[in-house]
């Protein structure tokens, strides 16, 4: 039976190898179809990333990639009966790797080029399913080639992936630092001993948050807020028409207390400012509050341009799938 099957992919290869190239050109031409949930599924992690996290990422990815898997099955039975060389190889290869390579690099174009063109978008999917999959059975009859088209394909692949997967993060940190630089109003940071900056985040031309932590060896919390809008936050009265909540005049400003931490409304240099110690990170004394708004300034160039990165890593890391 070896035999027979050597002979046969010796002796008629041309007719045969006619036969598989052309069938792969459909099977490839519907693919895009198939892989169609699968890519799907990814769009909620382009949407709101931050709202899943790893173990609900991969229990939405896992299956839907097996759903992709278990299609090739049929795939693989159609080229052993067309007498096609490894056909496990070549199907996995083709359609596990060069065709979503490819669907990769239309999925790119469609959104740099032709955004409101989708059913170009979908004819060139499919045409490019269609002569990547017909190529992978052309190079299955000589395993080097095969080996190096599904080594060009795994890397175009991962690029791709990684493309797809980091494009709403880099859209975030340009976004984030178009925003931080045209922030209308005076920033403000604290100088004060014994607290460092870990992160920042800047809404469009409302508030830039700062959050500090201190460096004591019981660490504290503090978040420090400019608005470029004093209407954005109640500061004529922060406890109107609130129940549970209470208001006290410190000379600083004014100390709100509530069931989310003790909050100070006050300002710097005509900048509104609030400095929080929410009860959701390691607490914050009322008298870190009060002390922080006698150490409030402008940031130095160097300190803007820090801040600048820091907002722009918090972008990307809000934006990073799972």
């Amino acid at each position: 039976m070896a035999e027979e099957e050597s002979g046969g992919a010796g002796q008629g290869a041309a007719p045969v190898g006619r036969a598989a190239v052309a069938v792969g050109a459909l099977i490839g031409l519907v693919w895009p179809a198939v892989l169609l949930p699968v890519t799907g599924v990814l769009v909620p992690f382009s949407d709101k990333p931050w709202a899943w996290d790893g173990g609900e990422a991969a229990a939405v990815i896992v299956p839907s990639l097996g759903g992709a898997v278990l299609a090739v099955l049929p795939v693989v039975g159609l080229l052993r009966r067309l007498r096609v060389p490894s056909p496990w190889a070549t199907a996995a290869t083709g359609l596990l790797l060069v065709c979503p390579a490819a669907l990769a690099l239309v999925w790119w174009a469609s959104e740099e080029l032709w955004p409101d063109l989708p059913g170009l978008a979908a004819a060139l999917a499919a045409a490019i399913g269609s002569a990547a999959f017909a190529l992978v059975v052309r190079c299955s009859s000589a395993g080097s080639r095969l080996r190096a088209v599904a080594a060009v394909g795994a890397v175009a692949l991962a690029a791709g992936a990684s493309a797809v997967l980091l494009r709403p993060a880099a859209e975030a940190r340009e976004e984030a630092a178009a925003d931080f630089d045209a922030f209308p109003g005076t920033m403000v940071v604290m100088d004060r001993e014994g607290w460092e900056m870990t992160e920042a985040a800047a809404v469009g031309d409302s508030y830039l948050e700062i959050t500090y932590r201190s460096t004591a060896e019981d660490p504290r919390t503090l978040q420090v807020t400019g608005y470029a809008d004093r209407d954005y936050a109640d500061f004529g009265d922060p406890c109107a028409g609130l129940k549970r909540v209470t208001c006290e005049d410190e000379g600083d400003g004014v100390l709100k207390r509530s069931d989310a931490g003790p909050e100070l409304y006050t300002g710097y240099d005509g900048t509104p400012v609030t400095i929080q110690a929410p009860t959701w990170m390691p607490d914050a004394r009322e008298s870190d509050l009060l002390a922080a708004a006698g150490h409030l300034r402008e940031p130095t160039p160097a300190e803007r341009e820090e801040l600048r990165d820091a907002v722009m890593r918090h972008e990307a890391d809000m934006n990073l799938p799972g």
